[in-house]
């Protein structure tokens, strides 16, 4: 822990604090009981500071990374919620949304596996590391 910023510019400025990673590893995927897919990373976000009570601390390796995803969706990298991967395993099945095609779990469109079988196929070839 290296500065103290007195007062919380954060309560003004939503933004502030937050930096963009300028290289992270291209596919995310979750890591609960929900996740299935693999999906490609659009952007990793951090933050670089503690909030006190009437100060900000700011820190030397960020307090909190989030993974946006092409199709919307975020993982929380910080508390091991999501995983990043170079290179996914050659059977995992890839969000649909993501890579520009019909979704993948869709009630409209034939279904190309279960989510069971997704949930077993998830994983990664190399695993990667944001930032």
């Amino acid at each position: 822990m290296s500065d103290i910023i007195l007062g919380r510019p954060d309560f003004r400025d939503p933004a502030f604090g937050w930096t963009n990673a300028k290289s992270f590893p291209p596919y995310v995927h979750g890591t609960g009981g929900n996740a299935h897919l693999m999906h490609r990373t659009a952007g990793v976000k951090m933050y670089w500071y503690r909030a006190t009570y009437d100060s900000l601390i700011r820190l030397d390796s960020p307090e909190r990374m989030i993974a946006e995803t092409v199709c919307g969706m975020s993982f929380f990298l910080h508390s091991k919620r999501g995983r990043t991967c170079t290179l996914p395993q050659r059977d995992a099945v890839l969000c649909g949304r993501c890579h520009g095609s019909t979704p993948t779990f869709s009630r409209k469109y034939p279904q190309p596996v279960t989510p069971e079988e997704a949930r077993l196929r998830l994983g990664c070839a190399m695993e990667g590391s944001a930032a």
